[in-house]
């Protein structure tokens, strides 16, 4: 369905929650160029393709907000602070809590 869209899968991740009985997966894919179909109807065709009680969503890639819930592992924030700042993970940053005042 993806391949008639003119869509190329790049990534593909599977999960199954045995103790709820649901199966996650989660699939990235890409347009040549800026010829993203429109989600709607692109949720529409795949609706024919799955059974009737899965969930499906779209998310467009993108820059996102984060709040980062910061433990007493100062190296684990520095981390993603210095990521985003690189720009190895798109997002903005607007704002850190944490119960630490070391911070």
């Amino acid at each position: 369905m993806l391949h008639r869209a003119g869509l190329n899968i790049v990534a593909n991740g599977e999960f199954v929650d045995l103790h709820q009985d649901r199966f996650f997966m989660r699939t990235e894919f890409r347009a040549p160029g800026s010829d993203m179909p429109d989600s709607a109807g692109l949720i529409d065709d795949l609706r024919g393709e799955v059974p009737d009680a899965d969930q499906l969503e779209i998310w467009r890639s993108g820059r996102r907000d984060l709040v980062l819930l910061a433990t007493s592992e100062e190296h684990c924030l520095g981390d993603l602070l210095l990521r985003c700042h690189s720009g190895d993970l798109d997002a903005r940053v607007r704002a850190v809590v944490s119960n630490r005042q070391g911070l």
